[in-house]
């Protein structure tokens, strides 16, 4: 059980940040792809990856909101800090 959130940069000044791994613990990809949406004020979707895993994609460098906005709002479902990973060139490490 992890969540995946990996920041890419595009034409050297914008960010994408993608997550995945929050359908593992029932979460429903559309509404928290809104709900980030509309907390970031930035385009947030959800996106089939070509391994046909989906994941939400969210424009700019967001990666530590995300994570604390996702334990806030979902506390049900037990998600804590440990569940994070930030993946940079393909590596994987603890968010926090």
């Amino acid at each position: 059980l992890e969540i995946l959130i990996e920041r890419s940069v595009r034409n050297k000044r914008k960010c994408i940040t993608s997550v995945t791994g929050l359908d593992v613990f029932g979460i429903k990809l559309a509404e928290a792809a809104k709900l980030m949406g509309k907390k970031f004020a930035s385009g947030c979707s959800v996106v089939k990856h070509p391994t046909g895993v989906s994941m939400i994609e969210t424009q700019g460098d967001n990666q530590y909101e995300i994570a604390e906005l996702i334990m806030k709002k979902y506390k049900d479902k037990d998600i804590k800090e440990e569940h994070f990973f930030s993946v940079v060139k393909q590596k994987k490490s603890p968010l926090f």
